[in-house]
């Protein structure tokens, strides 16, 4: 065995030459990006999230990067960019104007979008969400491969309601029926209609809007929002027609063969842990369960049913780039305490940028736990090398079939 550093250089040697299968995006399309520059890029990643903006000035943009500079999110774009653009200084307020006009001059080449993804990201495929349009597959379909995106069918209840991202279930998938027994077979069509137009995944983002507990409720519980009077509906009676919704969603995904991508953890926080969805894996063992996130915050949650059940599998999309620290955790405890076959890494991110940035950020996270699991005598070379074969491409083919 070489040392840690000759270790460490052939483990990362061997993860950067690696294609991958991305198992969860939100790309946006490439026609979205043209006009780019630094702040449009910006607001188009998860520091967009923050409470603070960099402004337009010089004394507002050293004041947004001297609150920013350290986060994990600004750090790892910030590697993505000196990667991408040739910049080996940091970002300050005196080349924000310069950075700017090379991110706007990149986006304006039509081969730069599909050139970063394919050949730098080294992407043979990806799984994307496109919440905004649920299905599309961005127009690239030899890229690109949708998760249906159910949220909106959550909000059958009443007429014109729109998501916390202001998209509309009618504008998208046309009227509602008016009775419970349609509207679970309306939502089945829809489910149909997309696999057979490409999609690989069913996807529940609830966890932004409500908890993730959802219980076993009767048929006349959930019917009642389609009984009353809009002025009558009680958050009970929502609450109801959602739990039962779900559970409905579960056994067609199990019937029409589709993973369910599951978002866990962050979003809402009451109630968004991994054992909020315990009765429902249990009660559902057809159902394969995508656990995106691994349940971050809350990730001891995971690893208390990881072995459990073999309908569940472990998602570290968006981990490595939320926290490095936080998700050499989760892998050195999934390595050790789940199926290796099971477990897949998607870059969860809007631009080609942060794709990347969180890519390297998943790339040195699991180098590091590999090679820490190497000192320690747990794995040799080879098993290490065995273990990224399967994260980064194997076990995506195996489990969206």
């Amino acid at each position: 065995m070489g040392t840690a550093n000759q270790i460490e250089q052939e483990l990362m040697s061997y993860i950067s030459d690696h294609k991958i299968r991305n198992t969860h995006s939100h790309h946006l399309p490439e026609q979205a990006m043209v006009d780019f520059d630094l702040d449009k890029l910006i607001n188009n990643t998860y520091l967009q999230w923050q409470q603070v903006t960099p402004g337009t000035t010089a004394e507002s943009r050293t004041a947004y990067l001297e609150k920013t500079r350290y986060k994990s999110y600004f750090v790892w774009l910030q590697k993505a960019i000196g990667e991408l653009y040739g910049i080996s200084e940091p970002i300050t307020a005196q080349n924000w104007n310069q950075i700017s006009d090379q991110i706007r001059k990149a986006h304006q080449n039509p081969d730069f979008y599909m050139d970063v993804l394919k050949n730098k990201c080294k992407y043979q495929k990806v799984i994307v969400d496109t919440y905004w349009n649920p299905g599309s597959d961005n127009g690239r379909p030899e890229l690109f491969t949708p998760a249906f995106r159910l949220d909106l069918f959550f909000l059958g209840y009443k007429k014109g309601l729109r998501n916390h991202d202001g998209v509309s279930l009618e504008e998208n998938f046309g009227e509602l029926p008016d009775n419970l027994q349609d509207y679970v077979e309306w939502v089945r069509k829809w489910i149909i209609q997309k696999k057979s137009e490409g999609c690989v995944a069913l996807k529940i983002a609830m966890a932004y809007e409500r908890s993730l507990h959802f219980e076993k409720v009767t048929r006349e519980q959930a019917e009642r929002v389609f009984r009353l009077k809009e002025s009558d509906i009680t958050q009970e009676d929502i609450r109801c027609f959602q739990d039962y919704l779900f559970w409905k969603i579960c056994e067609i995904a199990a019937e029409v063969s589709l993973p369910l991508q599951c978002h866990t953890g962050m979003g809402q926080v009451i109630d968004t842990n991994i054992l909020q969805l315990n009765n429902v894996i249990k009660n559902n063992p057809e159902t394969k369960f995508v656990l995106l996130h691994c349940g971050f915050l809350w990730v001891d949650d995971l690893f208390s049913i990881v072995d459990g059940y073999p309908n569940l599998y472990p998602d570290l999309t968006w981990l490595p780039i939320l926290s490095y620290t936080a998700s050499k955790r989760v892998m050195h405890q999934l390595i050790e305490m789940s199926q290796i076959d099971k477990i897949c890494w998607g870059c969860d991110t809007w631009t080609v940028e942060e794709s990347y940035g969180s890519l390297l950020a998943f790339r040195f996270s699991l180098c590091s736990v590999l090679r820490e699991k190497i000192e320690d005598g747990y794995l040799s070379v080879n098993n290490a090398k065995d273990i990224i074969d399967k994260i980064l491409f194997d076990n995506a083919g195996k489990i969206y079939v």
